[in-house]
């Protein structure tokens, strides 16, 4: 493998570092954060090489804690909705980062460049259930549900809750396996790992955090807002109907990440960095350069094949992605 190197960028000043063969970028990251109360983002030149990384650094620094922040996995204007694995694993990376907790986030660098959901909307939809704690079913169900996940009869798959008697069932997002929350009047009595193949329970938990099913917002102000923005934006353009029907119905069509804009006020979205904490570090690999402008090349002419060919509306590549001038100005 041939040497490689990376920048640290910092808020008083920039370097570069080079010359590292295998494992030794994940080396030289760890020490550069290891120790560290403040967090540090590392942005890899791709996908692979931030799941790389997050593998490897582990084993220079175990106390290191280290959260991978991955893209949505699709295409731009990809009509597939996100993995719900991707979303709890970006939804949890993201509230670490809220919270200044210490650690290293990886993300591929072209992650930055796309659009997230406010701050303030992750913040809102993350929350833990403790034994012991007290809890309303009712309400449980709601807030599930305003997360994005889907109320079903059997849970079987992320992203999917159950609520029948004194018992919740919950895939939370992000995980291998659902919970079973069990109730004594309004008292939280067991928390159980269950298999979701023979429902039978397993292991005992004390808590579990819920995480956003999905990055939209499909609560009633944010389902009107939609409604209001696209017909603005696109009137009658064929192809809409069937995304304002299901948005209506408050589910959310396949590739509406990439409608983000429209969900929230003034149509703004965030960006990673309006995540980071002002003492955060950030370090990059200094070729990422050239995968973020193929993957911005590669947003406009799938944006240009979706709306002229496929007929479906689009919000441009130009609002959901930043530039190169832009990611670095910003």
């Amino acid at each position: 493998m041939p040497p490689s190197s990376l920048f640290s960028v910092l808020p008083e000043k920039s370097r570069r570092v080079a010359g590292f063969c295998g494992a030794g970028e994940a080396l030289a990251i760890a020490r550069f954060v290891r120790g560290e109360r403040r967090p540090a983002l590392f942005l890899a030149r791709d996908a692979l090489s931030a799941a790389h990384l997050a593998e490897e650094i582990p084993f220079f620094a175990p106390d290191l804690p280290v959260r991978l922040l991955p893209d949505w996995e699709t295409l731009p204007y990809d009509a597939f909705a996100p993995p719900a694995e991707a979303v709890g694993a970006r939804a949890r990376a993201l509230s670490n980062l809220l919270d200044s907790a210490p650690g290293i986030t990886i993300a591929a660098a072209t992650a930055a460049l796309g659009p997230f959901a406010p701050p303030r909307f992750i913040a809102a939809r993350v929350f833990q259930i403790q034994l012991g704690g007290k809890i309303d079913l009712s309400a449980l169900a709601a807030r599930l549900a305003l997360g994005g996940y889907a109320r079903v009869h059997q849970v079987r798959a992320p992203g999917e809750f159950a609520v029948r008697g004194g018992q919740a069932d919950i895939f939370p997002a992000g995980e291998n396996k659902p919970l079973r929350v069990v109730l004594f009047d309004d008292e939280v009595e067991e928390i159980r790992i269950f298999n979701p193949e023979t429902q039978r329970s397993e292991d005992r938990v004390e808590f579990f955090q819920a995480l956003p099913a999905r990055e939209l917002d499909l609560s009633p102000e944010g389902v009107l807002h939609f409604q209001n923005a696209f017909a603005q934006r696109f009137g009658d353009e064929r192809g809409g109907d069937e995304i304002l029907k299901k948005i209506r119905n408050r589910e959310a069509p396949p590739g509406a990440e990439y409608m983000l804009p429209l969900f929230f006020p003034d149509e703004k979205t965030a960006r990673l960095f309006d995540y980071l904490p002002q003492n955060c570090r950030v370090l990059f690999h200094h070729d990422a350069q050239a995968n973020m402008e193929s993957f911005l090349h590669q947003a406009r002419l799938r944006q240009k094949i979706v709306s002229v060919y496929e007929g479906r509306p689009v919000v441009p590549a130009a609002e959901l992605f930043l530039s190169m001038e832009r990611f670095f100005l910003e």
